[in-house]
């Protein structure tokens, strides 16, 4: 499978919206901004990134397996990062669930590193217990 290669003509687009966070039973009240891919109509995917205490912090969420299989999905995902340095942001944060298969290859493909407890403001050690996951890290 190519970098180029799409997931098919029956996936759309579109913006995230708050809504969307439903699909994992998650409320999203901050300032956000990001994409949702769907497929007939249902929610599949969607990723952006949030402003929580003065950091940003990306999200994903794929619920489609079939995405996980697609190159083009990591490439999308460099993309955007690339959009985020060139929009000035210099640095950006993810929680990791190491419930989820290959959550920490993902994040060590998109050069995220997890952070050090020495390393840990306390907004982001507070964000961690709320969320039940661990902080990563990545320069941009």
């Amino acid at each position: 499978m190519s970098f180029n290669t799409e997931p098919g003509p029956e996936y759309t687009y579109r913006e995230f919206r708050p809504t969307d966070g439903e699909i994992e039973g998650i409320d999203i009240t901050h300032p956000i901004f990001g994409g949702t891919m769907e497929k007939d109509g249902a929610v599949v995917a969607y990723a952006g990134v949030n402003l929580i205490a003065e950091k940003h912090w990306a999200f994903f969420y794929i619920k489609d397996d079939n995405l996980r299989k697609t190159m083009w999905l990591m490439r999308l995902m460099r993309d955007s990062l690339a959009m985020l340095r060139k929009g000035g942001i210099k640095e950006l944060y993810v929680l990791c669930d190491t419930r989820i298969p290959r959550a920490t290859e993902f994040l060590k493909a998109l050069k995220f590193a997890p952070m050090k407890v020495y390393d840990k403001p306390i907004d982001v050690m507070v964000y961690e217990n709320m969320m039940g996951a661990k902080a990563w890290r990545m320069e941009l």
